[in-house]
């Protein structure tokens, strides 16, 4: 007698996918979405020309959609992997000039900043 394989159920075969990412120009900013799939704290702060994302996930962040939308106020794009997470650095441009700000819900953080 052959058992059947068990498929776990569709929500676990989510939580092993990647976090996925928007970016979309906003008037004058930049907005960022990122949704895991499950709660997942995170920071954002910024230290002269640069903005830290920092998730407390591994899993994989694509920031091709970061470097697609940041024009002229995102100069660099980098994922910093962490013990125990990552972070993401984003240099500004020498123009770029402003403030970042953060609001979520567990699973779901929105990044968003005004430079000019």
């Amino acid at each position: 007698m052959q058992l059947a394989a068990s498929m776990p159920p569709p929500d676990m075969k989510s939580a092993d996918g990647p976090a996925s990412v928007s970016a979309r120009r906003d008037g004058g900013g930049l907005r960022l979405t990122f949704s895991f799939s499950g709660a997942t704290p995170a920071a954002l702060f910024r230290r002269a020309d640069t903005v830290w994302l920092l998730f407390d996930s591994t899993k994989p962040i694509d920031v091709e959609p970061i470097r697609g939308q940041g024009g002229a106020v995102i100069a660099e794009v980098s994922v910093v992997a962490l013990e125990k997470g990552q972070a993401i650095r984003m240099r500004l441009s020498r123009s770029a000039n402003g403030g970042a700000h953060r609001r979520g819900s567990a699973g779901r953080h929105e990044l968003g900043g005004h430079f000019r």
